[in-house]
């Protein structure tokens, strides 16, 4: 009579276990790896389905195992990629090997902060406003902002100084729609190789940039040398050699150039006189021609 029960008992670890070992020889799913796991705990509940159950187990662990080695991967499990645009798109915005290093700074900011806090938020804001438009257009990338001073790194030196002509000029130009009066920022750039470290640049370059940006006074440009020689020469600017400078943190004096318009093109051709000369010398070049 007790025989009967235990014949009873095997038949569900008879069902379960012949097609889970078939199973098993195949590639598993995320649903039949719940459904091995819910066989396993039921036959387990029998004594003579715990060796079965302990089979299920290892062979399902050996088949993860595999599937690892073998790079497989499960659909709850998709491979996480970076497209290749994505990929130029961060390199674009994050320079790498010769970087320009560009550091701005709005002079004497504390004199809106004393007329009010909205005084001061306004300016600030205006202030932004301007030095991100000339960043983005002349594909440069903000590595940081300060307070009242960004930190912006450019892959191209004459990029890097058309933009620190543009944020002058702006500022310049919208000197007379704010009553609070120009708002006056120094710039200071260098080139070099600087290291990356997360999402931020160290090195000399870093530094003097800094330094140089310290020593300019507001409305005024000034770069390294080595701008200088890796810009060239720039249509409608001039380098103004400001000589040799002692910057904290340097034992040599470093020398500096002012990047300065040409006063001579910075301005049209007001005069009748100038307007006839002009159109005199115009005539003489297509009768020449």
């Amino acid at each position: 009579m007790k025989k009967g029960p235990m014949r009873w008992s095997l038949i569900p670890v008879l069902i379960f276990s012949i097609p889970l070992v078939a199973i098993l020889s195949s590639q598993p799913t995320v649903l039949m790896t719940l459904i091995l796991g819910a066989a396993a705990a039921f036959i387990a509940k029998s004594p003579i389905g715990e060796a079965v159950a302990e089979r299920i187990r290892q062979g399902g662990q050996a088949r993860h195992d595999q599937d690892k080695t073998l790079g497989t991967e499960y659909p709850s499990e998709p491979r996480r990629t970076i497209s290749p645009e994505v990929q130029r798109k961060l390199q674009t915005n994050f320079p790498a090997g010769i970087v320009v290093i560009m550091f701005t700074d709005m002079e004497n900011f504390t004199r809106y902060i004393e007329r009010g806090d909205e005084e001061a938020y306004q300016v600030l804001q205006r202030h932004n406003q301007v030095i991100r438009a000339a960043t983005q257009r002349g594909g440069g990338h903000i590595v940081k902002s300060y307070g009242d001073g960004f930190m912006i790194a450019f892959s191209s030196t004459r990029q890097a100084l058309l933009s620190a002509k543009a944020i002058q000029e702006r500022f310049r130009s919208a000197a007379d729609r704010l009553d609070k009066g120009q708002i006056r920022v120094r710039i200071g750039l260098d080139a070099g190789e600087p290291l990356r470290e997360g999402h931020d640049y160290i090195g000399r370059a870093v530094n003097l940039a800094a330094r140089i940006s310290a020593l300019a006074d507001g409305g005024q440009i000034l770069i390294s040398e080595t701008v200088k020689q890796l810009a060239g020469p720039l249509s409608g600017l001039q380098y103004l050699d400001r000589g040799l400078q002692a910057l904290k943190g340097f034992a040599e004096k470093q020398r500096l150039y002012e990047v300065a318009p040409i006063e001579a093109l910075a301005y049209p051709l007001d005069s009748e006189i100038e307007r006839g000369l002009a159109e005199l010398e115009r005539q003489v070049r297509d009768e020449g021609g």
